[in-house]
């Protein structure tokens, strides 16, 4: 959910997020490391849950956990008691809401390029396997749904609450686990038919056909057989306007997990082959669609191009004439490109290293942005707990304060990134700095905390209390990735400082996969990271997913069952408190040595206006909140 160097962070968790689904049905997390290909298949946990990322520290974070604030509690949802529905959720119609960019500020006219290293395998928005065909669907459909949100509601791109899109409102029944959206009165199809809830319902019913093989079933569709398994039970279309979606869970972001379904034209569609696009033109060479942008032209692995569809209503329509995005070999290329002025932006920096910022900051004709991001990828070093030794939270917490987090910032991310300490990334709503330790570097303190508890040095290696010398430790890491290399190196060098014994594992990503998630579970320490949901409420399906997701088998009941409550607390008030208390306890008991938090860069030709970073990014992001509306030729 990769690639060559590093990620901006919303690219890594749709492509973990898509890779999980291709394994199996899974839910929101799944392990893939940090630069590897789309295809690489993983253990996947339940829906919603962050997405894993080997650390290689090739992503860049992205989520300001603003964006957690609860649906039933932003601005556009208004918590309800009506009498005759006692836990309802109603989200306050406003048209201005509804609309994703800001007001026109620029010209229209114009092309803007942007290079990337590898196309789409398909449009087809539920066939859609890979980060690239994620963003042509968000532009040309309008969002990329699947048990998250992004097509009848979104986010907003300065606030990150919850609002309508294709939707002017939606209320929750909690007693009922329904979700009922009132659809837009003005939706057109890019032909000017209206889209009704018949298509999303046609569709709906198309994609849960066993044989139609869809990749998003087993995160969107709930597992009745499953206590609490997130997901959709059923779909109904009421009327032309109203589409209320049941759910298997009581959740507070109900009305993303049940925005599942990217409606198809179904007078388009019906009859036709849903899979083949040799059968099916409308697959790879859709004509009718309900995005801001609408396909002109599609050259697999040379160039796709896209032009503004003026029908567009949820989204605004784009300022440019047309948006063209060519594929090119690697990324050396791609970034001759923008030197040159050939190409106006690279899309989502893939391959595109932390250190190449400094050439990028020089170029005369090119702006790099940097922004705070919403979904934050951060990286840590995992203990394995079925060692007894590291049992021990005194060895835990001493490790913990030899790892120079500022270094690795400096040294491996070149200033990109942020001390990290929970599973709570500093940028989110939900953060609570006064509940969790800050492991400054202090070797001293770490030296006292072991003798305090009773270790001892001999030779330079440590002895335990009852006298048993400390095993030699294996620090697994994945060695295709500089990042995860010198995280591990630093890290090494340390512990041994302190009177550990500590050898480096490197292992390419399937090995890797292979020794953390089956027996004999060989390895001590692993450099790891996560591409976080953008509500980090859900990262307890990570705990209790063992040994897929929770590789180093950290078991903590207390823990748990606060992100059992949290997931079905509504009040934000009351959701943050308990989130404070699992903050609390992992930053003191240390299943993982929090090492950094990510931040996202990209850089763009000084030619093109209305790039704006905020925490969803600058408008180009395999992410469904990415159309690049608001861009124009200054």
């Amino acid at each position: 959910m990769e690639k060559f160097r590093r990620y901006t962070v919303p690219l890594l968790a749709i492509l973990m997020l898509l890779t999980s689904v291709v394994l199996a049905a899974c839910g929101d997390a799944t392990a893939t490391p940090a630069g590897t290909t789309p295809t690489v298949p993983v253990a996947t946990a339940p829906a919603q849950a962050p997405t894993a990322a080997l650390s290689s520290g090739t992503t860049a974070a992205s989520t300001t956990a603003a964006a957690t604030t609860a649906a039933a509690t932003t601005a556009a949802n208004a918590t309800t008691s009506a009498a005759t529905s006692a836990a309802a959720t109603t989200a306050a119609a406003t048209t201005a809401a509804a609309t994703t960019a800001a007001a026109t500020t620029g010209k229209k006219g114009g092309n803007a390029t942007i290079v990337t290293t590898q196309d789409a395998k398909t449009l087809h928005p539920y066939n859609c396997t890979d980060v690239y065909c994620v963003a042509y669907i968000a532009r040309i459909y309008g969002g990329f749904a699947s048990g998250g949100g992004g097509y009848l509601v979104n986010r907003d791109a300065k606030t990150l609450e919850v609002k309508p899109l294709f939707a002017k409102s939606w209320t929750v029944d909690q007693q009922a686990l329904t979700v009922t959206y009132t659809l837009r009165d003005d939706l057109k199809w890019s032909d000017g038919t209206a889209i009704t809830s018949d298509d999303f319902l046609w569709t709906y019913q198309q994609a849960i056909k066993k044989e139609n093989n869809w990749v998003r079933y087993g995160t969107a569709i709930a597992d009745k057989s499953v206590p609490n398994s997130p997901g959709v039970i059923d779909y109904q279309a009421p009327d032309p306007h109203t589409i209320k979606v049941f759910l298997h869970t009581l959740t507070f972001d109900m009305p993303e997990r049940a925005d599942i379904i990217v409606p198809l034209p179904r007078a388009q569609w019906e009859g036709k082959d849903w899979s083949d696009p040799t059968k099916n033109p409308n697959i790879d060479n859709p004509t009718v669609t309900s995005g801001p942008w609408k396909l002109k032209s599609w050259d697999k692995g040379k160039s796709i191009v896209l032009v503004r569809n003026d029908l567009s209503t949820a989204i605004q329509p784009p300022l440019l004439d047309s948006l063209t995005e060519v594929t090119v070999d690697n990324a050396s290329i791609g970034f001759q490109k923008i030197k040159s002025g050939e190409a106006d932006a690279f899309e989502n920096m893939m391959g595109f290293s932390a250190q190449d910022v400094a050439e990028a900051s020089t170029l005369p004709n090119a702006t790099v942005y940097k922004w705070t991001p919403a979904n934050a990828s951060w990286n840590e070093i995992a203990f394995n707990f079925r060692r007894t030794y590291l049992q021990d939270v005194n060895v835990r917490t001493a490790m913990n304060y030899v790892i120079d987090r500022q270094a690795i910032i400096d040294k491996v991310y070149y200033g990109l990134a942020v001390p990290m300490d929970s599973d709570v990334p500093p940028s989110s709503i939900m953060y609570d700095k006064n509940a969790v330790v800050h492991y400054t570097y202090d070797p001293d303190k770490a030296k006292k905390i072991l003798s305090d508890a009773g270790y001892t040095l001999k030779d330079g290696k440590l002895i335990d209390p009852k006298g048993v010398a400390l095993p030699k430790m294996k620090l697994v890491y994945s060695s295709n990735f500089p990042e995860s290399v010198k995280t591990a190196q630093i890290a090494q060098q340390e512990f041994n400082n302190l009177g550990f014994d500590v050898d480096l594992v490197g292992q390419d990503f399937n090995t890797v996969l292979k020794t953390i998630q089956q027996e004999p579970f060989d390895f001590d320490l692993l450099v790891l990271g996560w591409s976080a949901n953008i509500n980090p409420e859900t990262f307890g399906s990570v705990w209790t997913t063992i040994p897929s997701l929770n590789f180093g088998n950290w078991v903590n009941k207390q823990v748990n069952d606060l992100y059992a409550s949290a997931l079905k607390e509504f009040d934000t008030t009351k959701r943050k408190a308990i989130m404070s208390q699992i903050q609390k306890i992992e930053s003191t008991d240390g299943p993982y040595i929090y090492v950094v938090a990510q931040t996202a860069f990209a850089v763009v030709n000084n030619r093109i206006g209305g790039v704006t970073p905020t925490a969803l990014g600058i408008g180009i992001d395999n992410v469904a909140y990415s159309y690049a509306t608001d861009w124009y030729i200054k």
